[in-house]
């Protein structure tokens, strides 16, 4: 999301690090490929 469309839609922009530790529940949906494998697997602790 682009930050005009983020101000359009009265939301905040934030990195997926800060995302994943300020939300209860997050969902992806995303076309599996080399690009997306192991997305969220580097931010698991």
């Amino acid at each position: 999301m682009t930050p005009e469309r983020a101000a359009a839609e009265n939301a905040k922009s934030v990195s997926l690090e800060e995302l994943l530790k300020t939300s209860k529940i997050v969902t992806m949906h995303l076309v599996a490929g080399p690009g997306t494998k192991e997305l969220i697997s580097a931010y698991a602790t």
